[in-house]
């Protein structure tokens, strides 16, 4: 056997049918990469995604979308991430992406993950070329692959096998596998520019890469190089971004009944800042505001509800409003028509919107270089060692501000709600008040950043067995090895707890409380610290001297080692009527160790109002046997013109947990040359990810309010059993816990006692080629099935369940909290901790349609292409343990029940020009009263308002030409054609990403201009 120089690496090869999956009517110009010609007596052998056995055919019984690199450059998508989460696949849920700046997301800030049909990126398994691919990130929670590492340059094609394939692949293959297929067989160079720049500033892309390949007579090397900048876009470069609204209607007349601000427009709502909490009445510092009753002298109250403000028209104050002078609306000043409008006006008035909001990243910045190496030596004619290495850096920041609200002590030299500290703290009468307690609320800038360095190694033999061994003879063999690193550093700012307690309490600042961050820089207390001032709490400025107090930053290290060894052997074993019965078997030894260690405030959690994690060490070690047999059953019988049955099976040993096994069976029956049909079933699992089973205590905080006894008497949807076993606990039916803070989240991971997630799937699919036309359609069914889901209940879920349980106060869910159990305590009853660790405790289901077309026709100067690929999710359902209910994914905000993508392009000798259209259905969280809100009525600031809680449907349009000259060839073309903005989703409990939902399906940036210019030597 002679080895092809273009094709010595390949591992997979998808043709036929599998092409229909193109994303756009460019990849109607692009096919796989075609095999040396074949000797006359030699049929090309080729191995199709999700089996291991080659074959002449270019068909699977399991359906596969490929995206070629072409018909991604000619939509001006340079990203790997992007490319693949705007997918179909992953265009119906959430993905991860830059967009989810000061989110903690698996991977770490700055990872894009992704994740098959909203599955979980977790249960989505990345290839490079065949072979699993390390993961990359930082943080305690590095799990499934970074699409960063992989630059798009270097990539041919992605090809998404859906479904389970566990038994070929190992574990993680529940949702499906994506395999990226690298360029090689050239002994081209090539060196690219790439723009991408939106009309409006901000979201610039650019990338410069370059690649040359060398072959000799028995070998040959390739080596590319790539550098990618996606300069930031903050809220402000955008209007729809920079003012969030509530949105809210008149369920009668439509008419806005958002808050109006005195000049007339729409109040903005981001973070509270600029106000003093004294009790429960909120107050912006205003050097005209007078002690009447309702604002005091130098602070006018600014949360008026109705309530409030119709229970303080006291008689002390005449009984009349005219002791309140407020602005109302635009045109309006002075007295306010009604209590109503003094309550909205008054409530205008709180600080929402600081000038720092618009510096926040609505999508952060990211800069990476990428090398990457491939190549093959024949070692003898039959025998050849092979390798590849990539080398990545990613370099990723995110800027937003967070929110600082100490409670300082009435005794507090700082504090002006004390006469002591401001003569000017009287009532009416101008008696003193009584000293209080407040809490300053202002906002100040926080930047996170990481570095990342990703190295991975493949290094292999492989050949083709002695024709004269028996059985065995002219099989093929592969030994390889893949070891890949991700050692990443990340730093954030932060404010020290232990040194705002020590401002926070009676005295100025108390050094003695300065414990944990004493030997770190600027420990000694400031001079004068004050963070009651007006300069500070308006205008959120500290001095130097308190900022480099109260400030500081850190960074961690994380790093991931993933190593394995893996040989497999393939071939003929016998001759049936139908053909060749094909065969392969293997093994894989694998290794994975994660180690983060955050940083030493982070560890001894010092973070005021942040996460903050411990270190975070595991590893787990893989025994694996699999095999797979591919048998021709019928041929050449009416109806049947090829009927073939393909099986696979795999064994798993972890050290972590134990085994597993899973199988796969799949079947493709060609009718005749028009009509085929495909199916497959089977069984995958997924191993408990390194950073659930070892996951150091992480700490969060919730409201109390989310505890059932907190005023059960009266809270809709507590039970009769939760009610008796509040009781039980002592705690009144109209306890508040005494108002005492949000309890402590403890996340960890579950070692010893996690298992293994296992799956059930099966589809089965259709597939159209007329030979009366340039026609191909494929349409498939799948089901799909996840048992034993893996993830973390949630702390109100096990605050519930355990209140409910028939075994209460025995229950496993009730040994993970703790309550203050001290009757004398003003605070008796209120949950203190709460022990979320991962736990095997949900089950998740999704049943689709897909459906995929090629047409192409003639003309009489060119050709025309159009393509179409659509998905449907029929069914989307999780529950989090048997006896609850279900909760239903798909047709939600963020979750459409349908995405599809359609494509023309017309060819002409040199020219190409394409129009690509990405659709995203309608959604809505009203429809469904159990998993939604059941209603879009709101009751809003004292009244009933409409809110939108739905997303209409969206599609998006762009435009491309490509022009091919000698060695040149340029692409330029609009992404956004028409401008389209995202769509507003109003203010509800739901994320919203400024106006909008949070849903990376939808466009931010807006119209954008790309140019792309290659050249070719």
């Amino acid at each position: 056997m002679t080895f092809d120089k273009r094709n010595l690496l390949a591992t997979t090869v998808i043709a036929g049918i599998a092409m229909l999956g193109a994303v756009s009517a460019a990849s109607a110009q692009t096919s796989a990469p075609k095999p040396a010609e074949p000797a006359a007596n030699e049929v090309e052998e080729l191995i199709v995604t999700g089996s291991r056995i080659k074959r002449s055919e270019f068909n699977s019984a399991s359906p596969v979308t490929v995206i070629t690199s072409e018909s991604a450059e000619l939509q001006g998508q340079v990203d790997t991430a992007s490319i693949l989460q705007s997918s179909i696949l992953g265009a119906t849920a959430q993905q991860i992406n830059n967009n989810f700046t000061g989110f903690v997301t698996t991977g770490g800030n700055g990872a894009n993950t992704l994740s098959l049909r909203g599955l979980g990126a977790q249960r989505s398994l990345t290839l490079i070329n065949g072979r699993r691919a390390g993961p990359a990130g930082i943080g305690g929670t590095v799990g499934p692959f970074d699409l960063n590492v992989i630059p798009s340059s270097v990539v041919d094609r992605t090809e998404i096998l859906t479904g389970g394939a566990s038994s070929i692949y190992g574990s993680d293959a529940i949702a499906g596998v994506v395999n990226i297929m690298t360029k090689r067989n050239s002994d081209e160079g090539e060196m690219a520019v790439y723009a991408n720049v939106p009309f409006s500033k901000g979201g610039e892309v650019y990338r410069a890469n370059i690649s040359k390949g060398w072959t000799f007579s028995r070998g040959y090397v390739n080596v590319a190089g790539d550098y990618y900048q996606s300069n930031g876009l903050r809220f402000k470069d955008r209007d729809y971004l920079n003012c969030p609204q509530d949105y809210t209607f008149d369920p009668t007349t439509g008419a806005r009944r958002d808050l109006v601000m005195p000049d007339g427009s729409y109040k903005c709502l981001n973070t509270l800042t600029g106000i003093y909490i004294r009790g429960t009445a909120r107050y912006i510092p205003d050097t005209t505001a007078v002690s009447n009753g309702w604002d005091l002298n130098g602070f006018r109250r600014v949360n008026g509800g109705l309530a409030a403000v119709t229970a303080d028209l006291r008689t002390d104050l005449a009984g009349v409003q005219s002791a309140y002078s407020i602005t109302c609306g635009s045109s309006t000043t002075g007295n306010c028509a009604s209590p109503l409008a003094f309550a909205r006006a008054n409530q205008a008035l709180q600080t929402t919107d600081s000038p720092l909001q618009g510096y926040r990243h609505a999508v952060s910045p990211v800069t990476r270089k990428s090398i990457f190496v491939s190549g093959g030596f024949d070692l003898t004619e039959k025998t050849e060692v092979y390798g590849e290495l990539l080398l990545n850096r990613r370099e990723s920041e995110q800027r937003s501000i967070r929110q600082i609200g100490p409670t300082i002590n009435a005794a507090n030299p700082g504090n002006p709600f004390n006469i002591v500290n401001n003569p000017s703290y009287v009532g009416p009468t101008g008696a003193p008040l009584a000293a209080s307690a407040f809490s300053p609320i202002f906002v100040l800038p926080v930047t996170r950043d990481q570095s990342v360095d990703y190295a991975r190694v493949v290094l292999g033999v492989r050949g083709v067995l002695p024709e004269s061994l028996p059985v065995l003879g002219n099989w093929d063999w592969d030994i390889y090895g893949q070891y890949s690193k991700s050692s990443g550093d990340y730093g954030q700012d932060f404010i020290y707890n232990d040194r705002l307690l020590a401002v926070s309490g009676a005295a100025r600042c108390n050094q003695a409380l300065v414990t944990i961050s004493a030997n770190m820089p600027n420990a000694t207390c400031p001079t004068n610290v004050n963070l009651g001032k007006v300069s500070t709490v308006a205008g959120s400025y500290l001095t130097p001297e308190e900022y480099a107090f109260l400030n500081g930053y850190e960074q961690g290290h994380t790093e991931y080692v993933y190593q394995y060894v893996e040989g497999s052997i393939s071939g003929d074993l016998f001759k049936l009527p139908a053909g060749m019965v094909g065969a392969a078997v293997g093994f894989q030894l694998r290794k994975e160790s994660l180690d983060d260690v955050p940083g030493y405030n982070s560890r001894n959690s010092n973070y005021n109002g942040a996460a903050a994690s411990a270190e975070t060490h595991g590893s787990d070690e893989v025994k694996e046997l699999f095999g797979e047999l591919e048998v021709p059953l019928l041929k050449n019988l009416p109806f049947i013109d090829n009927l073939t049955l393909n099986y696979s099976a795999r064994y798993s040993d972890y050290k972590s947990y134990g085994s597993s096994s899973t199988y796969k069976a799949g079947l493709k029956w060609n009718i005749n040359s028009t009509w085929a049909l495909r199916a497959n079933k089977g069984t995958s699992f997924r191993a408990p990810a390194l950073y659930e089973l070892y996951l150091g205590s992480s700490t969060s905080f919730l409201a109390q309010s989310t505890d059932p006894c907190y005023q059960y008497g009266t809270t809709a949807g507590v039970t009769d059993r939760q009610k008796t076993n509040c009781a039980a606990l002592g705690i009144a039916p109209n306890s508040t816990h005494g108002l005492a803070g949000s309890y402590t989240i403890f996340a960890k991971g579950g070692v010893g006692y996690l298992e293994a997630e296992e799956s059930d799937n099966k589809s089965i699919g259709i597939v159209f080629t007329p030979s009366f036309i340039d026609l191909n359609v494929s349409l498939d069914y799948s089901e799909l099935t996840v048992n034993n889901q893996v993830q973390r209940y949630g702390a109100s879920n096990i605050l519930d369940s355990c209140l409910d349980a028939p075994d209460f106060p025995t229950s496993s869910y009730c040994s993970l909290i703790t309550r203050n159990t001290d009757v004398n305590s003003a605070t008796f009853g209120a949950v203190l901790t709460v022990s979320d660790a991962y736990l095997n405790v949900a089950k998740q289901w999704n049943n689709a349609i897909d459906l995929s077309a090629v047409y192409r026709h003639e003309l009489p100067h060119g050709t025309l292409t159009v393509t179409g690929q659509f998905t449907w999710t029929l069914d989307w359902y999780t529950q989090l343990t048997g006896g609850a209910p279900a909760f239903k994914n798909q047709g939600f905000t963020g979750y459409p029940d349908f995405a599809g993508r359609t494509g023309v392009a017309y060819n002409q000798g040199d020219w190409t020009v394409t129009w690509a259209t990405q659709m995203i259905g309608k959604t809505s969280d009203v429809d469904d009263a159990i998993s939604g809100y059941g209603t879009d009525l709101i009751a809003y600031r004292d009244q009933t308002a409409y809110v939108k809680r739905h997303i209409e449907f969206n599609a998006t349009h762009d435009i491309s030409v490509r022009r091919k000259f000698d060695d040149i060839t340029v692409i330029a073309g609009i992404n956004n054609v028409f401008d389209e903005q995202p769509p507003f989703y109003s203010t509800s409990s739901a994320s919203r990403f400024s106006n909008m939902r949070l849903a990376s399906s939808y466009d931010i940036l807006g119209r954008r201009m790309f140019v792309n210019v290659s050249k070719k030597w």
